[in-house]
């Protein structure tokens, strides 16, 4: 147990990593997805927060509660491209993509060595 990101190095490879609603608890979204994208060797897949006004305003009230209780833990909101651009850099494609009134379910997948095969919408 711990933070992902300095553990990494340590960590071993898997077929399928998901990430199910923690891209929104962590501040360094960019390293987390890129190292946890780097650890799979065939599917990645996530569950994160849409970039709504709605998601946006909800997190925001979220983290007032928070600095009231006096908690350093914060919620972050991050852009869907931006995790997107993490991922094609690491060499994944998108393969399907839902959506919820407040989640974004992402599923990502690494193309079999020589294939080429392109990605799903």
């Amino acid at each position: 147990m711990g933070d992902f990101v300095e553990l990494a190095p340590a960590l071993g490879h898997a077929d399928v990593v998901t990430l199910d609603r923690v891209i929104c608890c962590y501040g360094d979204m960019p390293r987390l997805v890129e190292l946890s994208a780097a650890r799979a060797r065939r599917i990645w897949a996530a569950v994160y927060p849409r970039d709504e006004w709605w998601t946006r305003l909800a997190f925001r009230a979220i983290n007032a509660f928070l600095r009231l209780r006096r908690t350093g833990f914060r919620v972050f909101v991050h852009a869907p491209s931006a995790i997107a651009d993490v991922l094609r850099a690491s060499g994944l494609q998108p393969v399907r993509l839902r959506r919820t009134l407040v989640w974004e379910v992402a599923v990502y997948r690494r193309p079999a060595p020589g294939t080429g095969a392109a990605a799903v919408p």
